[in-house]
């Protein structure tokens, strides 16, 4: 008996018109990408791939990419990016990406999708309150919300990480590592590595609870 979507009611939550998957060859968007043509979504969808050329093997994952979209029979535009690191580069690469997303959605109306899930979700909380952040700040990221006039839907953000690899998994998807992901000098990996599994050994469910608290 086949097992029930991730999602089973993904196609009607999808914004109308054009949409556009910020696809960066990692699990998480990779798995996202097949879950959006199963839910017949394949013909709204187009795929950008930012390379942010902070990787010396960037190219490389770029084109993987492009291969992963093509076999599936979907647009793929490669976008390469400046990153200005004197804002640091977690900043500077989420700064950049953006623009570069919205300036390719802004030219028909698409909405963004992000493959933003429920751990995203609790480091963002954390980084934001250790920023001083004020209520509407701590409200994090939401399913569905503008910027610059642009729709982002973050259809993953109620789902565990953990959840999205197992699913990954069984399907037998690729994906790629960004190995600056272990880079513990940058804060958000410090969080994800260090203090989030302490808190959940300490305090079962400590993700959810994070996650219902930026809600």
């Amino acid at each position: 008996m086949p097992k029930p979507p991730l999602i089973p009611d993904l196609a009607e939550q999808a914004p109308p018109g054009p949409l556009l998957l910020a696809f960066s060859g990692g699990l998480d968007s990779s798995l996202l990408l097949h879950l959006l043509v199963d839910a017949g979504l394949g013909p709204r969808l187009r795929v950008v791939h930012i390379n942010h050329q902070l990787q010396t093997n960037s190219a490389d994952w770029a084109a993987h990419c492009e291969q992963i979209v093509a076999g599936l029979g979907l647009p793929c535009r490669v976008v390469t990016v400046t990153v200005d690191k004197d804002k640091g580069i977690e900043a500077g690469a989420r700064q950049a990406r953006y623009q570069a997303l919205f300036a390719d959605a802004s030219r028909d109306g698409a909405s963004v999708i992000t493959a933003h899930h429920r751990d995203d979700q609790a480091e963002t909380l954390l980084l934001r309150l250790l920023r001083g952040a004020g209520v509407q700040g701590l409200a994090a990221m939401r399913n569905l919300d503008h910027r610059q006039q642009i729709a982002v839907w973050r259809p993953l953000l109620e789902l565990p990480r953990s959840e999205l690899e197992r699913s990954a998994r069984e399907r037998g998807l690729q994906w790629q590592e960004d190995p600056s992901n272990q880079d513990q000098s940058l804060r958000r990996n410090y969080l994800r590595h260090s203090i989030l599994p302490a808190l959940r050994q300490r305090w079962r469910g400590a993700d959810e609870i994070l996650a219902r608290t930026a809600r």
